[in-house]
């Protein structure tokens, strides 16, 4: 029987702007951060309700599908069971 993993990102837009000096900075990291949520949308990620500033984002893994389980520890999503048990420690 395959454990189900969750997987975590929380995520700040806030620091998008921060020192673009023209529009087509600010085209270029739009453009950047358009792909990274393409992506994400690929892999079936979800958004959790968020009033805190941040954007949580999620994403329930069959722990054997080990492809998708890197596709998303590369957008920069973390196991979430992992992050517990460092909290026990």
């Amino acid at each position: 029987m395959a454990l189900i993993k969750k997987l975590v990102k929380e995520h700040r837009t806030k620091w998008l702007y921060d020192d673009c000096k023209s529009l087509d900075d600010m085209l270029k990291r739009l453009e950047g951060e358009i792909i990274s949520i393409e992506e994400a949308q690929d892999l079936n990620v979800k958004v959790s309700e968020s009033k805190d500033g941040w954007c949580h984002l999620y994403c329930d893994v069959n722990s054997s599908n080990t492809g998708k389980i890197e596709d998303l520890i590369e957008l920069g999503f973390r196991d979430l069971e992992e992050d517990l048990e460092d909290q026990d420690e």
